[in-house]
C-alpha cells in the first residue's frame, strides 16, 4: 500500500510539472476523434452517392431492357402511368412527353398523366381551364323556390344567394340544399350584393345587411319608396330608389353619409373607378359621383332610357340604351370614346372580357365588339330576345326563349343549346363547370358542363403542362 501511495504522488508530480504536454495530448486526441468521425461521414456520403448512381444506372438498364422488349411506346406509357416521380424529376417527364407526343394522340397522354397520382391534380387543374366547347350540358339539379322567376343569383364559391317571390335563399351551389332562407310576406327581393361576409339586399323599401353564413340581420335601412339593387365598397353601401335618390350609408351602422338626387328613379352600377361610383337613371343619364361626399363629377345623356347595368373596367364604362346604341366612356371624365348602333333597342347589360365586349339587342342578335374602338367583330342570330351575356373560358353564354346557349368565341359557332322547358330564362351565371339560370314557377336550374377532352384541348393541356406561364413578380 505504501508503494502505491509513493507511485501516485510521483505521477501527480510529473503531470503537474508537464501540464502543457498533457493538454497537447488531449487536443491531439480530439483531432484524432474528429478525423475518424469525418472519415466515417465521408464514407457514408460516398456510399449514398454511389447508391444513387447505382440506382440511376439500374433505372437506365431497366429502361433499356424494357425498350428492347416491348418498344419505346409501351415503355413510355407505362412510365407515365405507373412511375411515381418526384416534382424535381419533372424535366425527365417533360422530355418523355415531348418525344411521345410526336406520334401518340394528345388526349391519351393527358389520360396517362391523370392516372398517375403525382401529376393528376396538376393535369385536372389545367383541364378545368379548358373552354366548355365539347358536349351538351346536363341538368345537375332543379331547385323549386317561390312562385316567381328567381332573381339572378350571386355565386360565392360554393354558395348561391338569390330572391324568389317572397323568399330569399342561401343554397349550397353543388347540392341545392338550403343553408338558410328569409321570408318577407307580400314583398319581393332585389338582386343581392355580397361583400366579404355580408350580404346587402333590398325588399319592400328596406335595405337589409345580412350575415352570409346564417342570414342574421346586422341592420336595416328603410325609406318610403322601393329600392334598387345595392352595391358596397369598403366601408360604404350605396343604394338607389324609385323616387330618384341615391343613398350612401355607413356599412357598420347604416347611418346616412350623403344623398344624391335626380328627377327619376336611379340605381347604382356594381363597379368603381378610382374615387367614383356610377349611377344610371330613367332620365336617360349616367352619373359619376364621388364616393366621399356625393358630388356629381360628370354626367352623360343618351337618347333614351337606360335599362341595363353599366360595366366598369380599366378606366372605361360601357353602357347600353333603348336608343339601340352601345357607348364607351372614359370613367375619369365621361368623354365619349365610341358608340355603336345595333338593329334594335337594348334592355340588357354589356359584358367585357379579354378585350371583347358582348351586347344583346332586341333585334335578336348577340353582338361581339372590339372593346377598344367599338368595331364589330361578329354577331350571332338567335330565335328570341337574348338576355344579358356573360363570357368565360372561350365561351359566351346567354338565354333566349327559355333556352341557354353556349357559343364558341373562337369560331362563333353554337356548341350547344339547352331548353329549360319554359319560355323564360334569366341571364345565366357561370361557375366552375356549372351554369345557373332561373325560369318560371320559381325554378332555378343548374346545368353541369361535361368536358370531353378532344385533341385541341389535350394539346393545350400538354402545352401548359410543359411550359407553364412564368409567375408575375412585378408587384
Amino acid at each position: 500500500m505504501f508503494e502505491c501511495q509513493i507511485l501516485f504522488l510521483f505521477l501527480g508530480g510529473v503531470i503537474w510539472e508537464n501540464q502543457t504536454l498533457v493538454r497537447l495530448c488531449f487536443l491531439r486526441g480530439l483531432n484524432a476523434i474528429a478525423f475518424v468521425a469525418g472519415s466515417l461521414y465521408s464514407d457514408k456520403k460516398a456510399r449514398g452517392f454511389n447508391d444513387a448512381m447505382s440506382k440511376e444506372n439500374q433505372d437506365q438498364k431497366t429502361w433499356k431492357t424494357q425498350v428492347k422488349t416491348v418498344g419505346f411506346r409501351e415503355t413510355a406509357i407505362g412510365f407515365l402511368r405507373d412511375r411515381l416521380l418526384r416534382e424535381n424529376e419533372k424535366e425527365r417527364v417533360d422530355k418523355l412527353i415531348r418525344r411521345l407526343s410526336k406520334y401518340e394522340p394528345q388526349h391519351e397522354i393527358v389520360n396517362l398523366l391523370r392516372t398517375n397520382p403525382v401529376w393528376q391534380q396538376h393535369a385536372d387543374e389545367l383541364i378545368l381551364e379548358l373552354p366548355e366547347v365539347t358536349s351538351d350540358p346536363e341538368i345537375h339539379f332543379i331547385f323549386q323556390g317561390g312562385a316567381n322567376v328567381p332573381k339572378i343569383p350571386i355565386l360565392d364559391e360554393n354558395r348561391l344567394f338569390f330572391g324568389c317571390g317572397e323568399y330569399f335563399y342561401a343554397l349550397d351551389a353543388e347540392t341545392s340544399n338550403v343553408i338558410w332562407r328569409l321570408h318577407n310576406p307580400g314583398k319581393s327581393w332585389s338582386i343581392a350584393h355580397l361583400s366579404e361576409d355580408f350580404l346587402y339586399v333590398c325588399s319592400g323599401g328596406k335595405l337589409h345587411a345580412l350575415s352570409s353564413f346564417d342570414g342574421s340581420e346586422r341592420w336595416r335601412f328603410e325609406v318610403g319608396k322601393g329600392l334598387s339593387a345595392p352595391f358596397s365598397h369598403h366601408d360604404k353601401v350605396f343604394v338607389g330608389s324609385e323616387e330618384g335618390t341615391l343613398y350612401a350609408l355607413d356599412a357598420e351602422s347604416a347611418s346616412r353619409l350623403w344623398t344624391f338626387n335626380v328627377v327619376k328613379s336611379v340605381s347604382v352600377a356594381p363597379g368603381i373607378w378610382q374615387d367614383k361610383i356610377f349611377a344610371v337613371s330613367k332620365d336617360h343619364c349616367v352619373y359619376a359621383i364621388r364616393m366621399d361626399d356625393g358630388e356629381c363629377l360628370w354626367h352623360f345623356a343618351t337618347d333614351s332610357k337606360i335599362y341595363g347595368v353599366p360595366h366598369v373596367t380599366d378606366g372605361v364604362i360601357y353602357l347600353t340604351s333603348a336608343d339601340k346604341k352601345v357607348y364607351a366612356l372614359f370613367a375619369a371624365s365621361g368623354q365619349l370614346i365610341w358608340s355603336f348602333t345595333t338593329g334594335g333597342e337594348i334592355y340588357t347589360s354589356p359584358f367585357e372580357e379579354n378585350g371583347l365586349l358582348y351586347v344583346s339587342s332586341r333585334d335578336r342578335h348577340l353582338y361581339v365588339l372590339q372593346a377598344e374602338d367599338g368595331k364589330e367583330l361578329w354577331r350571332y342570330k338567335t330565335l328570341g330576345y337574348p338576355s344579358s351575356p356573360t363570357a368565360c373560358r372561350g365561351m359566351v353564354y346567354f338565354s333566349a326563349q327559355g333556352r341557354v346557349y353556349g357559343i364558341s368565341v373562337a369560331d362563333h359557332k353554337m356548341r350547344w343549346c339547352f331548353p329549360l322547358g319554359f319560355s323564360v330564362a334569366t341571364s345565366p351565371v357561370v361557375g366552375q363547370k356549372r351554369i345557373y339560370s332561373g325560369t318560371l314557377e320559381g325554378k332555378l336550374v343548374c346545368l353541369k358542363l361535361k368536358t370531353k377532352i378532344d385533341e385541341q384541348g389535350a394539346t393545350q393541356v400538354i402545352r401548359e403542362f410543359l411550359d407553364p406561364e412564368p409567375e408575375d413578380h412585378s408587384e
